[in-house]
């Protein structure tokens, strides 16, 4: 396929084989790049397959599982590289890109050792072993890395020289989020809370649990929900733990769970105040979402988010003790109802057309 018309070829790809936040992310960028003077084909495992069905663009479906951290998931990482490698090579041959854009680390360790046109990573974990962070950057010499926050750039630090390393926030259709119903609740709550975290231990769940049992005798009529997937069977033993806790805690009357394979937009929009309970929240997707919803967001300090939200009043990261004096604060109704331009405004900077901009300047200085 040529290259016309100053179009960029652009290759990329995702090997989740389910749908989260990491994903989400990267349609919103692939979708608008045939508007942006560039030519994408996507290659993608199981979690980007529904989005694809109506793509303008080629897509092709690759093979490619969650690979646990075990003897199992080595083996199958073994496999599904063997398999995707002839594949990788065929579609570069024919559609001939400019670059790889490679979505989170996992998909990076796909490609060929031998791949030498420019490879961008676009990086959004804080979490991932750095063993295999040093063994791409050492793979690949043509490696950038695209972090979403200075959080997740900061382990390529002394690996990468600093105009390789670019951060680039990640962007979101406001327009689209604003327009958001809420979900219809069937009680009289005075006062909501959410956490949107699906069941991983480091999103600290037992925390926003702590924090309720706090708030129970403090606010009449308080509500809960938790809003998360379960992914694997670590997942589904968290949930159960979490259940009991909760029981233990007395929280049955008011709290419950939604772990529907959905979209978090619904209870937000039904919510008064979301906390964020994460330790080291690379970004904090569902930050941005409350605040283009209006929503005061209340999380624990040292996410990705942090510096850029630090002159937002609607945004307060504190340490964990501290999540229930800050919850309390947001108690008036009036003080949340004087909040939401305030959050709007805050959440206008983390557009999805800022974002691909940022993006398709970085492919016009890497691209040969």
């Amino acid at each position: 396929m040529p290259n016309v018309n100053n179009q960029l070829n652009i290759l990329l790809l995702d090997c989740a084989p389910f749908t989260g936040g990491a994903q989400k992310s990267f349609w919103s960028l692939v979708a608008m790049l045939p508007e942006s003077g560039c030519s994408p084909l996507l290659m993608a495992a199981d979690g980007l397959a529904e989005q694809t069905r109506d793509a303008t663009f080629p897509c092709q479906k690759i093979t490619a599982r969650h690979w646990p951290a075990s003897l199992k998931g080595l083996w199958q990482y073994w496999q599904d590289s063997r398999a995707f490698i002839p594949l990788f090579d065929e579609t570069v041959a024919s559609f001939k890109p400019c670059l790889v854009h490679a979505n989170c680390i996992r998909s990076a360790l796909l490609l060929p050792a031998d791949c030498r046109l420019p490879i961008l990573l676009h990086d959004r974990d804080s979490h991932f072993p750095f063993f295999f962070v040093r063994l791409v950057a050492n793979r690949f010499p043509n490696l950038h890395v695209i972090a979403i926050s200075p959080l997740v750039a900061e382990k390529w630090r002394g690996l990468l020289p600093d105009d390789r390393l670019h951060i680039v926030p990640n962007g979101f259709d406001l327009q689209a989020i604003t327009n958001t119903q809420p979900a219809v609740k069937n009680d009289s709550a005075s006062f909501r809370l959410l956490q949107v975290a699906d069941f991983s231990p480091w999103k600290r769940h037992d925390r926003f649990l702590s924090l309720l049992a706090q708030l129970k005798q403090q606010i009449p009529g308080l509500k809960a929900v938790i809003k998360g997937r379960i992914r694997d069977r670590q997942g589904e033993h968290l949930l159960n733990d979490l259940k009991q806790s909760a029981a233990n805690l007395g929280l049955n009357d008011i709290l419950s769970f939604n772990t529907a394979d959905e979209s978090a937009l619904t209870e937000i929009a039904a919510t008064d105040v979301v906390v964020s309970c994460s330790d080291g929240e690379p970004f904090g997707r569902v930050i941005i979402e409350a605040l283009a919803l209006g929503k005061p967001v209340v999380s624990c300090i040292g996410g990705g988010l942090d510096s850029f939200l630090s002159d937002c009043p609607a945004f307060m990261a504190v340490p964990p003790e501290k999540l229930q004096n800050a919850v309390l604060q947001w108690l008036p109704a009036e003080k949340r109802q004087a909040s939401i331009p305030i959050a709007q405004k805050a959440a206008e900077s983390f557009s999805i057309e800022r974002h691909v901009a940022d993006i398709v300047e970085i492919y016009r200085q890497i691209a040969p």
